[in-house]
């Protein structure tokens, strides 16, 4: 008779431990399934970040160049457009920036008959009298033209820094372009 029941409780426990061990299983799926959520939302999440990092990166470039617009007396697309021709060439709108700015002071400075800008301007054979009317844009492109016209790599270089600053050598790719 004990064996009857030894027998009956073996059943028992083990009906018990494949209802434990299938309970198991299915929590087990659940959690897991339950973790595969938490991976993609907190995946979601950090792609959220990320983006609005970006858009933040973008927005303060959108905020710099419309102050440097502001302060050159240059249109925001025109500093678009330097800034992707400089990056495409090699250089940076930082190093960009820094010779737009020096070129409308040594522009300024050779409207005044001083400064660099005066025999830069005579190495390119451009007349003063042909530029101080124009643009900045304008007076950017007629230089910028007169550089990558020239045959000379020296004095093309020469040009550049004169004009441009230290920054302006960085940009003779973006001259060679056009």
């Amino acid at each position: 008779m004990a064996e009857g029941k030894t027998r009956s409780v073996s059943v028992v426990f083990q009906a018990f431990t494949d209802k434990f061990t299938s309970k198991t299983k299915k929590a087990g799926s659940t959690i897991g399934g339950f973790a595969k959520k938490a991976v993609l939302i907190g995946g979601g999440f950090l792609a959220a970040r990320a983006g609005l990092a970006q858009f933040r990166k973008a927005f303060e470039k959108l905020d710099e160049i419309g102050k440097l617009s502001d302060v050159l007396e240059v249109s925001p697309d025109f500093l678009r457009g330097l800034d992707l021709a400089a990056t495409q060439t090699g250089s940076s709108f930082a190093t960009a920036q820094k010779a737009l700015s020096r070129f409308v002071r040594s522009v300024g400075e050779a409207k005044s008959g001083t400064g660099e800008g005066v025999q830069a301007l005579e190495i390119l054979n451009v007349q003063l009298s042909d530029i101080e009317n124009l643009s900045t844009e304008d007076q950017f492109f007629k230089v910028a033209n007169s550089i990558k016209a020239m045959e000379d790599p020296t004095l093309r270089a020469a040009a550049a820094a004169k004009l441009f600053g230290r920054s302006g050598q960085d940009l003779l790719n973006l001259f060679a372009e056009g």
